[in-house]
């Protein structure tokens, strides 16, 4: 928080700074208390969503994945999912469940179950690099990553 004359330089006297201090500190613990809320709706989802996958033993495997899929989604408050497995090499991808957003955007059809993971776009980043992998973006996928 921040406060300043424009015009000429000003000097602030010490209630001045006490009472902007204090507004600060009200502002930051508001600040803190609604990210501590929203991290506790979010720990309180993740934990229901473990729920209910624990409980579909009789569903099949295309149903839990499409089931964590689209929890995944909702959690990490992403346009784009996709659940896939990598062969033992390595050397491509399975598909197993893909949102909606994906087979309207991206050009990832049922008529491909199995791509290389050289030829892959942007959605093969977390199978290239070995780890989960979370991209944020508010702009149009660029053409690399629409294969």
């Amino acid at each position: 928080m921040g406060f300043s004359d424009c015009a000429e330089e000003r000097e602030w006297s010490p209630p001045e700074v006490e009472a902007l201090r204090a507004a600060a500190g009200t502002v930051g613990a508001s600040i803190h208390r609604q990210i501590s809320q929203e991290a506790l709706r979010l720990e309180e989802a993740s934990l229901e969503a473990l729920l209910k996958l624990s409980q579909m033993s009789e569903s099949s495997p295309q149903q839990i994945a499409d089931f964590a899929l689209a929890q995944g989604i909702v959690l990490t408050k992403s346009k784009y999912g996709l659940l896939a497995f990598a062969s033992g090499e390595g050397a491509e991808l399975s598909a197993r469940s893909c949102s909606p957003s994906i087979m309207e955007e991206c050009v990832l059809g049922e008529k491909e179950k199995f791509h290389a993971l050289p030829c892959i776009g942007l959605w093969g980043e977390a199978a290239r690099q070995r780890r989960p992998n979370w991209i944020g973006r508010q702009a149009p996928l660029p053409p690399r990553a629409r294969r």
